[in-house]
């Protein structure tokens, strides 16, 4: 397809009657997303102009977390929409991947800032879900698919044809009973997503839509595992049966996850070192003697910069005194290091290891570490990845 002004590179999405493919804007030589859907998937001139509401909403709601829209036309038989391209893809794939409670808070937190402005501007989303939630490249995430948004003063019906407008799975009580809503709906949405985020399972799971919908507005909110108990409350209030019973603005909500990311404090007063859950396992030797201490640590973190997701390091430890010991724990570091890129793929960042050796196997330590980023090694992918390796004695002595 050819539409002036772009050139077309790929399809890379799609879903109901649209279809999304990467293009560049050639005014601006930017890269977009541009969403088309033919005349010919609308059911009326009214579907048309949804499309083209769409567009309208988004060019009214600047913000940071909210996909801006740079252009909308025709072009024959088909409408388009240009965005902003988002190549980290969706929220659905980082779920499956699995998330920190951490990340999940951070990336909820920046969604219910672009909830807060929207419903500050009079408009309700009504169809949250991480399908719509996308991210940049340095990760910040971003609300997208304003296509079934509605001002909170419009008197169109909620319905189309009879059938409830949303996504069942993450549709609030009163939204699927097809009462009046307003934003506390969305943050219903948001509650649903952050239970997924954090277990990896949906609160209520019936495959048929209406008895999903019954799930939602009669079963008891479901209880997070022991280890994830402090993010209950809020799940509780943003899950609520009652609009009134939920945080009333995604403001509210940030503020209620910026207390529950507060250190916690010993019974001094002081705050507690908590060191970062690990992502990927500890794996120890065992040909090593009982003891408390790791031969091989290995920790994923993020990267942050002014409180945005940047990147995944990952951090390694080796200890070792003996040179074939080390080539096995080496070994044990290459497979962690492929899941790792595996997992994160664009999202990997520094590659961090540090090991305790003696100084005579420092310079098997450089060999190890510059075969891993060779032009023909597995790993190569290394090379565009800063590796930063850091030699010790067992003292703790720089060698």
């Amino acid at each position: 397809m050819k539409i002036p002004g772009y050139r077309v590179h790929k399809k890379i999405g799609s879903g109901g009657m649209a279809a999304v493919y990467l293009g560049t804007q050639e005014a601006f030589d930017r890269k977009v997303a541009i969403k088309i859907i033919a005349n010919t998937s609308f059911d009326s001139d009214e579907a048309v102009e949804r499309f083209r509401r769409e567009a309208n909403i988004i060019a009214g709601l600047s913000h940071q977390h909210i996909v801006p829209v740079y252009d909308v036309g025709s072009i024959g038989n088909y409408q388009f929409l240009a965005m902003e391209y988002l190549p980290g893809g969706e929220l659905t794939t980082l779920i499956k991947a699995g998330l920190e409670p951490n990340e999940s808070l951070d990336i909820i937190q920046q969604i219910a800032r672009a909830l807060h402005f929207a419903h500050n501007k009079s408009y309700i989303h009504r169809d949250v879900k991480p399908d719509n939630i996308m991210f940049r490249e340095d990760l910040s995430a971003v609300l997208t698919d304003f296509g079934i948004a509605r001002p909170k003063n419009d008197n169109v019906a909620m319905t189309e044809r009879g059938k409830v407008v949303g996504t069942p799975i993450y549709m609030s009580p009163e939204q699927s009973q097809n009462k009046p809503i307003d934003g506390r709906a969305d943050l219903y949405s948001l509650g649903v997503i952050l239970f997924q985020m954090l277990t990896k399972e949906l609160p209520y799971k019936e495959e048929d839509a209406f008895a999903l919908a019954v799930q939602h507005i009669q079963d008891p909110i479901p209880k997070l595992p022991a280890s994830l108990s402090r993010f209950q409350a809020v799940i509780n209030k943003l899950m609520a049966k009652e609009p009134d019973q939920r945080f009333q603005t995604g403001l509210e909500l940030v503020k209620a996850l910026d207390q529950l990311n507060q250190p916690e404090t010993d019974e001094s007063g002081s705050p507690e070192a908590h060191s970062p859950t690990p992502d990927l396992a500890i794996v120890e030797d065992s040909h090593k003697p009982e003891t408390s201490e790791k031969n091989l640590e290995i920790a994923e973190r993020l990267v942050r910069k002014l409180g945005v997701l940047k990147r995944y390091a990952l951090d390694c430890t080796i200890r070792s005194e003996e040179h074939q010991h080390f080539a096995i724990l080496f070994s044990q570091l290459t497979t962690e290091i492929m899941d790792w890129h595996q997992l994160r793929k664009k999202q990997c960042g520094e590659l961090r290891l540090t090991c305790y050796v003696k100084p005579e196997m420092v310079s098997q330590v450089d060999n190890l570490v510059e075969q891993l980023q060779e032009e023909d090694s597995p790993f190569s992918f290394l090379k565009k990845n800063k590796v930063t390796l850091c030699l010790l004695d067992q003292q703790g002595k720089k060698l």
